[in-house]
């Protein structure tokens, strides 16, 4: 147990370290900002649809009528799914380290 111990206290600061010198590099394009602009304007109709509907039912209005304008903004089919902005090319290589324990405990 004390050996488990000693890798771990080893480990999790190697792991950290390695997580702090990732990159962060936020390079925008024309495109991408419009298409996050795009998702930004539908997300904002769609709250609010909700804050106004919360905002009647908060008046004394009918509660049904307010809970269904939350349903009927949030049922709206999407019209984009998955990533909306394109790579530029091919991503560097990355390693990834994998830890598993090995007491029946962490198999659930």
């Amino acid at each position: 147990m004390k050996r488990l111990t000693r890798v771990a206290a080893l480990l999790v600061p190697l792991v950290l370290v390695a997580a702090a010198c990732g990159s962060d590099d936020n390079s925008s394009d024309g495109d991408s900002s419009d298409a996050v602009t795009e998702s930004t304007d539908a997300m904002t109709e769609s709250t609010d649809a909700m804050t106004e509907s919360t905002e009647a039912m908060a008046d004394g209005g009918d509660g049904v009528a307010a809970a269904q304008a939350i349903v009927d903004a949030a049922s709206e089919p999407a019209t984009e799914i998955g990533p909306t902005i394109p790579l530029d090319g091919v991503p560097e290589p990355k390693t990834v380290a994998w830890l598993e324990c090995e007491q029946p405990a962490c198999a659930a």
